[in-house]
């Protein structure tokens, strides 16, 4: 399945836990509003075109599921490379902070590499919270993805997945901003830029 112009849940303003019942109630909503016949605009009418597509695709169990499962709405994992490098990294600096290793020496400052251990061990869990298919382990999903930004704000996946798990719930502002976060840190991923232009709807 190709992606639409604007992500389907956002144009029906349902998060994605919605059933048939309140699918079928937004699209009556919307359609009362957006009726092109109470408003000739064609900016209205293509909002309407849009809402009819997300209602077609929605409504029907086969598509939805395919919508549902293309990757960008996937749990971003880091890959093994990214992780290596990443307390590679945290060792090197470590190396060469001698203030720190000074600091280190007298006092029971967490070391860079320990905190790289604590990110990895929460996310891992994190994750397979945000993989489940319910609604209450998505907030212990978050619960967790938030004690990493602690650690690390910048963490690329991180600010991703909970970008992710906000779209699901509907928080389109808080997933935009999750999801320009991450277009700050890394401009050429193509899954941050396609999140905010799906979730992105101007005011009609």
């Amino acid at each position: 399945m190709k992606l639409p112009e604007k992500d389907y849940y956002r144009l029906l303003d349902v998060p994605v836990t919605a059933d048939i019942k309140d699918i079928r109630q937004a699209h009556r909503r919307l359609s009362k509003l957006y009726h092109p016949d109470l408003n000739p605009d064609s900016e209205v009418i293509k909002r309407m075109e849009l809402i009819n597509e997300a209602f077609n695709v929605l409504s029907l169990p086969a598509k939805r599921k395919d919508y549902d499962s293309l990757p960008i709405f996937q749990v971003r994992i880091p890959p093994k490379e990214k992780v290596k490098e990443y307390y590679s990294t945290a060792k090197e600096k470590e190396k060469k902070d001698i203030v720190k290793r000074v600091k280190l020496f007298f006092h029971k400052t967490e070391r860079t590499t320990e905190k790289v251990k604590k990110i990895l061990a929460i996310f891992k869990l994190a994750a397979s919270y945000a993989s489940s298919c319910k609604p209450f382990s998505w907030d212990m999903a978050e619960e967790e993805f938030k004690k990493i930004l602690q650690i690390d704000p910048s963490h690329f996946e991180t600010l991703y997945n909970l970008g992710l798990l906000a779209y699901r719930k509907a928080k389109w502002k808080e997933a935009l901003k999750y999801f320009s976060k991450t277009l700050e840190i890394n401009p050429q991923d193509e899954a941050s830029k396609l999140m905010v232009n799906l979730l992105t709807l101007e005011e009609i």
